[in-house]
């Protein structure tokens, strides 16, 4: 689901529609979450995390993944 579209009824309805025929919301990242907080115009797309994450939408955190990021420094092979 495009959730970074402008805020308008037409992206209202596409979240309603796609989230009524939808069993499972995979969020591959957080990128989505840490923009929407930095931009104060984003109304759909706050009402759409809160109300996902309480519970509003019919949706239980199933499961949660989490990876660290570890920076290697890179030695040439030459």
């Amino acid at each position: 689901m495009e959730v970074r579209w402008p805020d308008n009824e037409a992206k209202r309805r596409m979240l309603a529609e796609n989230l009524a025929g939808s069993d499972y919301v995979v969020l591959s990242s957080q990128r989505a979450l840490w923009s929407i907080r930095a931009c104060q115009t984003a109304t759909h797309d706050h009402g759409y995390y809160r109300a996902l994450f309480d519970g509003r939408l019919g949706f239980e955190l199933a499961a949660q993944f989490t990876g660290l990021i570890e920076l290697v420094p890179c030695t040439s092979q030459t």
